[in-house]
């Protein structure tokens, strides 16, 4: 669990980075599903698969998101 003060040295997010933790509020998620969500959401019309997980790698790597054991 990230803290208030971790947290905010992420900020300001990144609107990608923004859109994929609203997207996640509803509960876990697979890529795919995010991409859609993140598209449909906000003003991402496109999301380029590459940048999409580069992103989630760095979420992971910062302790904004956590892997799920379950498949």
């Amino acid at each position: 669990m990230v803290t208030r003060i971790e947290a905010e040295a992420h900020l300001p997010l990144k609107p990608l980075v923004f859109q994929i933790l609203l997207a996640l509020a509803a509960g876990e998620r697979h890529g795919w599903s995010l991409v859609r969500d993140v598209q449909q959401r906000g003003p991402f019309s496109r999301v380029m698969p590459g940048n999409f997980y580069r992103t989630l790698r760095g979420m992971l790597a910062d302790g904004l998101i956590e892997e799920s054991d379950a498949r």
